[in-house]
């Protein structure tokens, strides 16, 4: 157990006990923060053993909480609550298992007249409780299913009264949609209460014109999150009822915003016809002459509202409502009906803002006075940016299962945009649209569909771009042709040209959702059927604004050429000059991706190097070998056997080849006291051969009649007696024959159509390698076993038995049996020829 712990926690208890309890609330941040370094000591078991130095810091801490639970004055109860929550995160199971009797002086503490901060860290404390004992059944069944009930009834009770903070409010909200999903069975006893209670703040109507007490508009956040609840209720339902109840929900709130729209839409008279049998309400004669209004919804729990401004209001909150549904993920498979969502769309997109100087496109209805007509255009555009949100949750929400409308969605926010692109809501949620739909389906885009969508990137571009002051504008204009004194011309430099006032009243999200835009349009709109005007006025604005992803995204889709197949001017150079430093700008200018290489590569210096190390130590060995060659001939006729030596076919690593290639005047053959230098093959190995066999190779004589005798170079390693290896590569083979057999002339066959560059691997052969050997067109070595195998020789391949065989170098010499004739037969030979 760490010692500093147990001091901490001590020094901890120290300072509560020392401290007036009217000053506690200032050191209990300070306290709070100790906590969390003691959390080994709150967690750990040992702490049960109240002998223990830990076990008994830990009681004695226990012991102060308690006490501070049930205390008179409200600064002990709320520094109480405060450590009852740092101490419960900190040690974990084993504080909650033993917090029972903090929940229940809890639940005391928020039942009391405490001030609401209080009960605000109440709500928060026990809410944490309940969601921290949820993965331990036993403490399930211990702490939370006896408290919830009660907790659940005192903030339903919170909720009802009058005096409720909005703070409060936001606290119990919060709290029921954290423990609705995890104990649905216990919020099912309180779910008509709950609704009832938060229905006022699900789609609330400040400007509702009334006699009843005025109710203070909640925030928001509190409409957010009592929107929350209220569709997360459905999960209150026993089994699989909770998909059903949600499609009920979804209906009846769609329901209601079309009988809303009746009302406030009366001041028109509408072409919208539905498309899944909603039929509007046609409003009596009575209804008309009134003030626009209606009762409450009783399928919903809502209260009426009264007057055009508080029917919008209305409107918009079913309109969020529907969004909430839509986002709010559930514990089973949902089932929306996407005809009933399009075809409240279209009805909303159908009515938009008159233009001031052609209003004969709207038919208004004579029976609706002008005041409250003024009054629709004016909620006219807050209406459409709800109802955009709503369509871009859709987009989010189903992805591509909408590419089948897309194309009449894209029609219906052009044609809003083009109405009411004055405000700035309506640009910023056009935007949005826009730029999720482009990346759905912006590669499949055609120039008929991209065309209409100019106005709009026009106006993208100029929300961008700040806007040059007045003087400037007119400076600029003054540098036109015309006599007087020139005006210097603004600076290149757009950006110090701003007004600032004017930048004030620019939305924060308007200038993000037109960045996106802008990068969008250039990285998923195909460059071909992009109208070059629009091209060049996005690609300005990106250069104007520094913009780098939009540049970046300029680069990646460049515009080729209709008459010829490359790229048009890039603004790569801006690019690179504005942006150099940024990762992806470098690695799209200087690549460090691996050279894939196409042709011959080759060496490197440092291979270069070794390969001249080892042709050193190559030549070394050869000459010790050319000098232990020469010291073994005694006699001239030893001489003449061993003066006509060539190289079996031996497959050789290259650098080793090489240097027996520059030192080829060791096995050289000497016919007739000459020397006839063998030609270098161009195959990828070099071989030393005699005329014959150069002649027999190249099918200009049959080799069959010559019988040579294989001789092995005496640097090869010997072989213990009874070894015999066979060597077969390709239609070669050579065996090699216990040195108890007497020496004598073994012959070498060639088959007509063997390469002379084959491969040799070593191989078992049994008895009658020999003979096989013979009969299969090969060639039989004797085996030496005094002499080593050398460095020149085939390393052993995989079916060899010892793996630190090498197969040594084979030199062939003439045999000394009938030499004379043999030497006849060549001059006859090459008398015929």
């Amino acid at each position: 157990m760490p010692s500093h712990e147990i001091s901490a926690l001590r020094a901890a208890s120290y300072r509560i006990t020392s401290t007036p309890t009217a000053q506690l609330p200032q050191i209990i941040p300070a306290i709070a923060q100790s906590l969390s370094s003691c959390k080994t000591v709150l967690s750990s078991e040992v702490t049960t053993q109240k002998d223990s130095d830990a076990g008994l810091a830990v009681h004695r801490f226990r012991t102060q909480l308690s006490s501070l639970l049930q205390d008179r004055t409200v600064q002990g109860r709320w520094a109480a609550v405060a450590l009852v929550k740092s101490a419960v995160e900190a040690g974990g199971y084993e504080v909650l298992s033993k917090c029972k009797p903090w929940v229940t002086a809890l639940l005391g503490i928020l039942k009391k007249a405490d001030p609401p901060t209080t009960k605000l860290l109440c709500i928060i404390t026990l809410t944490r409780i309940f969601m921290l004992t949820r993965d331990y059944p036993t403490l399930v069944r211990e702490i939370t299913t006896p408290a919830l009930p009660s907790f659940v009834a005192t903030c339903i009770a919170l909720l009802a009264g009058r005096r409720s903070s909005p703070t409060l409010t936001n606290a119990v909200l919060n709290s029921f949609s954290d423990l609705v999903p995890r104990h649905p069975t216990i919020y099912r006893t309180y779910e008509a209460q709950i609704r009832s209670q938060i229905a006022i703040l699900v789609a609330p109507t400040p400007s509702t014109r009334s006699t009843s007490d005025t109710i203070v508009p909640p925030g928001q956040g509190v409409q957010e999150l009592a929107q929350r609840v209220f569709v997360l209720l459905h999960r209150c339902e026993p089994k699989s009822g909770g998909a059903t109840k949600w499609a009920e929900s979804f209906a009846t709130c769609t329901i209601s915003a079309h009988k809303t729209m009746d009302r406030i839409f009366r001041a028109v008279l509408e072409d919208w016809q539905s498309v899944v049998d909603i039929v509007p309400s046609q409003p009596t004669q009575v209804e008309l002459s009134s003030e626009v209004q209606q009762g409450g919804d009783v399928a919903l729990g809502l209260p009426g509202w009264s007057g055009v401004y508080a029917g919008a209001e209305r409107l918009v909150g079913l309109i969020r409502l529907l969004n909430v549904h839509i986002t709010v993920p559930g514990p089973s498979p949902l089932t929306a009906k996407i005809g009933m969502i399009t075809d409240l769309l279209t009805r909303l997109f159908s009515l938009t803002v008159p233009k001031s100087i052609d209003r004969s496109a709207v038919r208004l209805n004579p029976a609706i006075s002008r005041d409250e007509r003024e009054g629709l255009w004016t909620v006219l555009p807050g209406i459409h940016c709800a109802t955009m949100e709503l369509l871009l949750c859709l987009l989010k929400r189903f992805g591509r299962s909408l590419l089948a409308i897309v194309q009449t969605l894209i029609d219906q926010v052009v044609w809003v945009f083009s109405a009411e692109k004055g405000n700035a809501g309506i640009r910023t949620a056009s935007y949005s649209i826009l730029a999720e739909i482009i990346t759905l389906c912006g590669r499949s885009m055609t120039g008929g569909v991209i065309a209409p969508l100019a106005p709009m990137v026009r106006e993208c571009c100029n929300d961008l771009l700040p806007i040059m002051s007045t003087h400037l504008a007119k400076a600029s204009q003054g540098n036109g042709a015309g006599p007087g004194p020139a005006i210097p011309a603004p600076s290149s430099n757009i950006l110090s040209a701003t007004s600032a006032t004017e930048h004030q009243m620019t939305p924060a999200g308007l200038q993000a959702a037109a960045s996106h835009l802008l990068t969008t349009l250039l990285s998923h709109l195909p460059a071909k059927h992009t109208p070059s005007s629009m091209r060049i006025l996005m690609d300005r604005t990106a250069v104007l604004t520094q913009h780098k992803d939009a540049l970046l995204a300029s680069v990646l889709n460049p515009v080729l050429e209709k008459k010829r197949a490359h790229a048009t001017s890039s603004v790569m150079p801006l690019l690179a000059r504005g942006h150099g430093c940024a990762m992806e700008v470098e690695g799209l200018l200087r690549p460090r991706m691996p050279v894939i290489l196409t042709g011959k590569r080759e060496r490197s210096d440092i291979d270069r190097d070794a390969d001249e190390i080892d042709e050193h130590a190559l030549d070394d060995e050869a000459d010790e070998l050319a000098e232990e060659e020469q010291s073994s001939i005694g006699d001239p006729h030893q001489a003449s056997t061993t003066s006509d030596y060539v190289a079996a076919p031996v497959n050789r690593p290259r650098d080793m080849q090489d240097t027996l290639d520059n030192h080829s005047t060791i096995n050289e053959p000497q016919t007739r006291g000459q020397q006839t230098p063998m030609p270098r093959e161009s195959g990828e190995h070099s071989e030393l051969r005699s005329p014959a066999t150069k002649r027999a190779h190249n099918g200009e004589i049959d080799p069959l009649p010559s019988a040579k005798r294989v001789r092995i170079l005496p640097e090869l390693q010997s072989l213990p007696l009874g070894h015999e290896r066979e060597v077969s590569a390709g239609r070669e083979n050579v065996a090699f024959v216990s040195s108890a057999v007497d020496e004598r002339p073994l012959e070498r066959t060639y088959a007509s159509h063997l390469e002379a560059d084959n491969v040799l691997a070593p191989a078992a052969m049994g008895n009658d390698s020999f003979e096989t050997a013979q009969n299969q067109g090969g060639v039989a070595v004797q085996s030496a076993t005094t002499r080593g195998l050398g460095r020149g020789g085939l390393q052993a391949g995989e079916d060899s038995d010892d793996d630190d065989f090498v197969m040594p170098t084979l030199v062939m010499g003439r045999d000394t049996d009938d030499e004379e004739g043999e030497d006849e037969d060549e001059e006859e030979g090459e008398g015929d020829e």
